[in-house]
């Protein structure tokens, strides 16, 4: 990568420090760079202060220094309007840092000057704030506004450092393959975020080095490359809708198509969940399988789901086992030890030897991460007595443990205890509450239990 510029009329304050500064770069030699850069910067040069601003950010061969960076980005967003500048400063207000404290209200002011500037990756994170609720209130109305300005933007040709016609970067194939890739991993979480950017950048690494330093620069281009990431958010807001902006599932399927279709692991698995929505299963299946093969865990959990159950494809505790498996080789994931403790409780002749203790242990793996099915599966070890002395009161703690934290299961189970009055004294307006909570968690099985507990307390009037 290499930045280039054009000397010939080109006499701004500073410029002569800026340009050798900027060779230095294209050296690697940063810490050499910098003091010309500083030299410019004196002279009020807006190139030179944001390219200061951004080295000391990301630590090229210096001591990470994010107070001066928030000085030198904070300057060039005031005087010079920048919209660049606007939005490191938004961000470092949003994510906080080093030094420098979270403000949601400041980092909201930022990013909207940047915005309506046209800078991409501000419109898209502030869209983003919108959504999720993270660091203000959801607005989904305001989310939807600010991802379809981000895309009325056209990615240029060319890359311009800074969005600045001045300095383009020349870039050859490798490196353009190196940012694609930073990028993917950049936005795992769905976020175009320089924090994550100079957080992984490592000194003790020249391959992580390049890495980061290509991605950063890149990122600091008009170009937009966050096009198929606002899509797949835009088919999300109508997948689900909320407040003013209303559930409509074709427009959710028109917008996470196209996103799912460019290889967008999210859209694939949000198409996944739409079609499941719809009852179609086929469909379901093959877009959960095509986002778990590019790293979606939630769709990896579906494809378990899918062959635990035989929803659409023949039941094979196998292959869900495998797929649990992949997931807990690089995170804990409470529904995947859930299931491999219920895989082991039920066992299959010939395929999977019931092992309670097994099944005990991940259960116990599930509750540590905070997965109340686990709580309700170490309840009905209990209540049964499968490997264990049979115990209603223990069963009884866990089952209250598992529907204190949601779980449909827990609730259902608890709901029965309070129908047979198992160590509780009956009461069928506790257990149908429980049980409706149940089933508007998702499981039908409740319904049948509920009529009968209705039934029972009409008999008991």
């Amino acid at each position: 990568m290499e930045i280039t510029y054009n000397k010939s009329g080109n006499s701004k304050p500073g410029n002569s420090s800026l340009f050798k500064g900027i060779d230095l770069i294209n050296q690697r030699d940063y810490k050499s760079a910098l003091q010309y850069l500083e030299q410019a910067s004196k002279r009020d040069n807006e190139c030179a202060q944001l390219l200061t601003a951004s080295i000391y950010y990301m630590g090229f061969d210096v001591d990470r220094n994010v107070k001066k960076a928030m000085l030198l980005f904070k300057r060039v967003a005031t005087v010079w309007k920048n919209r660049v500048g606007q939005y490191y400063v938004g961000m470092m207000y949003r994510d906080g840092d080093d030094g420098i404290r979270q403000c949601t209200e400041s980092a909201i002011h930022w990013l909207t000057l940047s915005a309506n500037g046209g800078w991409n990756d501000a419109q898209v994170n502030l869209g983003l704030i919108y959504h999720r609720g993270v660091y203000a209130k959801k607005d989904h109305t305001k989310a939807l506004y600010w991802y379809k300005r981000s895309l009325q933007s056209k990615a240029s040709q060319d890359l311009y450092l800074f969005g600045n016609k001045e300095f383009k970067i020349v870039n050859d194939s490798k490196q353009v393959f190196l940012y694609r890739l930073s990028e993917a991993i950049n936005k795992k979480n769905g976020s175009p975020s320089p924090l994550h950017t100079a957080k992984s950048y490592d000194k003790r690494f020249l391959t992580k080095q390049n890495f980061y330093k290509t991605h950063f620069w890149y990122s600091m281009c008009e170009e937009q490359q966050n096009h198929v990431l606002v899509r797949s958010l835009v088919g999300e807001l109508y997948l689900f809708g909320q407040g003013r902006l209303k559930k409509d599932y074709v427009k959710a399927e028109i917008w996470l198509e196209k996103a799912a279709k460019s290889g967008n692991a999210n859209a694939q698995f949000f198409m996944g969940y739409l079609y499941q929505c719809k009852q179609n299963l086929n469909g379901a299946f093959l877009w959960y399988s095509r986002a778990s093969k590019n790293g979606k865990v939630e769709a990896i959990f579906k494809m378990a789901e899918f062959y635990y159950c035989g929803m659409g494809v023949e039941k094979d505790y196998i292959k869900a086992k495998g797929y649990c498996e992949t997931i807990l080789e690089c995170a804990d994931h409470g529904r995947s030890y859930n299931m491999l403790g219920d895989i082991h409780a039920s066992g299959v002749e010939g395929v999977v030897q019931r092992d309670y203790k097994k099944a005990m242990r991940y259960y116990m793996e599930a509750v540590k991460v905070g997965c109340g099915d686990g709580s309700a599966g170490i309840g009905l070890i209990y209540e049964c007595g499968y490997g264990v002395k049979k115990n209603n009161k223990r069963a009884y703690q866990w089952y209250l443990k598992a529907a204190t934290e949601n779980s449909g299961r827990g609730q259902l189970l608890l709901g029965r205890m309070y129908m047979k009055g198992l160590v509780v004294e009956k009461n069928y307006d506790l257990a149908i509450q429980y049980l409706q909570k149940s089933l508007a968690n998702g499981l039908l099985e409740a319904e049948g239990y509920i009529q009968q507990a209705i039934s029972f307390r009409t008999k008991c009037y």
